[in-house]
Order: C-alpha cells, then structure tokens, then sequence
C-alpha cells in the first residue's frame, strides 16, 4: 500500500500521534460534519460525543450540508450518522493507543487534527452497477492538551499599560470638563491675545 500523506503541518513526532482510515465505506458528507463537531475536543469528550450519537442519545449537527436533514431537538438540521460515528470512533481510539505506545498522558490528549477527504470511487456491480459507492478517507492526529491556568487568562484579559495611561488622562481631562480640542483652542486664544497687547504697545510707543 502507498504511502499516505498527511494534509496536518507541523507534525512533531515526539509530542504528537496519528492514525488514518484509508478507504471507509461511510458518506463523505457526514464524516465531515462529524470532523467538524469533534475537531480541537478532548479525546475523552470527543469519545463519548461519538458513543452519544451512536446510541442515538444526541445527533450530529449539521452546518454545512444541510439540504435534506431534518431539524433535531435543541439544534437545527442533525443526523445521528451510526456507521460513520463508528467507524471515526475506532480511528480515534487507534491515534489514542498509538499515542499511549509513544508514552504520551493519555488522559490529556485532545484532537489537534481531524479530517475527512472524499476517496477513489468505486462502482458497485450486480444490480447496483452504474452507482458508485461511499468511499471516504479519514486522518486523526492528537496530541497532549496545554491547560491555561486562570492567572493566564486573567493576564490576556489585562489592557496594556499605554492604553491604561492615555485612558487615565482622558478620564481626568473629561473630570475637569475639558477636552483636548479646548485644550488646543484656549492655547490659540490666549496667543492671538498676546500679540494683540504687544500690537497696542508699539502703537502707544510712537505716539508718544
């Protein structure tokens, strides 16, 4: 079998696992929403996302092909997708295990990379003949989850400091009840001001 090449970049091969399903007989259209749904997840979550739909508990959402799903409860178009949920499950749960073999915490593992791509066709013979058959290509690559601590949040969330600053001297400007475009003008009128006495003066220096 041919080599497969991967469409994630920066594959680290140290901190990171994959695992491909080449040739699965599933819709391409629902392995795609399902990628979508479970992409950037926790593996745990992601798991017991698939198993939901799989028991029919909570279906697919669909954002993409939507023309032919039916609404669900609590989200518009939906499927439950069983045969493609089942089969991106056992993929998953090989990443994981290929994860666990390279000494990965497995328990921390989230999925940083999950698609779908559209496979070779293959025409279906006997009484089907002339229809091609679902043929799709799945890749899954994981990797441990970087947890950000509150303090870190809370640092993001800060403003920097110039912007505390400008916005600390327009908060006293406006307490004050002056504005920079006053500013500005009292600055005018009291030049216009001066050079108006110092007009006066020479004046008064010849008459005399």
């Amino acid at each position: 079998m041919a080599k497969y090449n991967y469409s994630f970049q920066g594959y680290d091969a140290e901190k990171m696992a994959k695992a491909v399903g080449r040739d699965i007989t599933i819709s391409t259209k629902h392995a795609i929403e399902i990628c979508n749904f479970i992409r950037k997840k926790p593996v745990e979550k992601a798991k017991i996302m698939l198993n939901d739909a799989i028991e029919m508990k909570r279906p697919i959402p669909f954002k993409r092909f939507t023309n032919g799903p039916g609404h669900k409860a609590g989200m518009a178009s939906g499927r439950f997708c069983v045969n493609a949920c089942e089969a991106i499950l056992r993929i998953v749960e090989s990443a994981e295990i290929n994860a666990q073999h390279k000494g990965l915490n497995t328990s921390n593992l989230a999925l940083l990379h999950i698609s779908a791509q559209q496979a070779a066709k293959i025409m279906k013979h006997s009484r089907h003949r002339g229809r091609a058959a679902k043929n799709t290509h799945v890749e899954v690559v994981v990797g441990e989850h970087k947890e950000i601590s509150k303090e870190d949040k809370a640092d993001k969330k800060k403003e920097p400091a110039g912007k505390e600053a400008k916005g600390h001297i327009n908060k006293d400007s406006m307490k004050h009840g002056h504005t920079a475009h006053e500013h500005t003008a009292h600055e005018h009128t009291t030049g216009i001001d001066a050079t108006n006495q110092t007009k006066n003066q020479l004046k008064n220096q010849k008459i005399n």
